[in-house]
């Protein structure tokens, strides 16, 4: 996915796009460094009852429907993946179905999905109705992000972005 890349501010017209998607990517690199120790994969999370594995199978899920959103929504489908109050109910069932290694599947989906954004104002279906792709990759950073330091917690540490990724979220 690349190397971890410094970004100091947003955008002089103050939008996140595109550094969101260069983030996003390093953000992965980062999770994936913590989430791909065997010595974690069992250990709980801050996201009982799920354990770093299932944090990351949860991840790679979620990226995956991004990424067949987002080719829904170019063969001009633009239904939602699921009603919007089965946000819940959906990540649990794509945890318990999920098959392959979860980090592997995470990196590939990731890239899936990052790879075939461009123009972060195309609108793609969500739960919610359409949105900007913009939106969509912020959505990623921040669960990888918040995601990051759900599973640190198994090494007994916490994990806390850069300043340029807080700087992309907080608004």
């Amino acid at each position: 996915m690349g190397g971890r890349q410094p970004l100091s501010a947003r955008p002089p017209d103050g939008r996140p796009w595109p550094a969101a998607v260069d983030q996003t990517r390093a953000e992965l690199d980062a999770y994936l460094a913590t989430a791909s120790r065997p010595d974690l994969w069992d250990l709980p999370t801050r996201c009982p009852p799920w354990t770093v594995r299932d944090v990351t199978r949860h991840l790679a899920a979620t990226f995956q429907r991004f990424a067949d959103m987002l080719e829904q929504t170019r063969a001009g489908d633009l239904s939602p993946p699921f009603a919007r109050t089965e946000l819940d109910a959906e990540n649990l069932r794509a945890v318990e179905d999920f098959t392959g290694v979860p980090e592997e599947r995470l990196a590939a989906e990731a890239r899936r999905f990052l790879d075939h954004v461009g123009d972060g104002d195309e609108l793609m279906a969500h739960q919610r109705g359409s949105i900007p792709v913009a939106l969509q990759v912020l959505f990623g950073l921040h669960d990888v992000v918040l995601h990051h330091d759900d599973v640190a917690v198994a090494s007994g540490t916490s994990y806390r972005p850069p300043e340029g990724v807080v700087a992309l979220l907080v608004p």
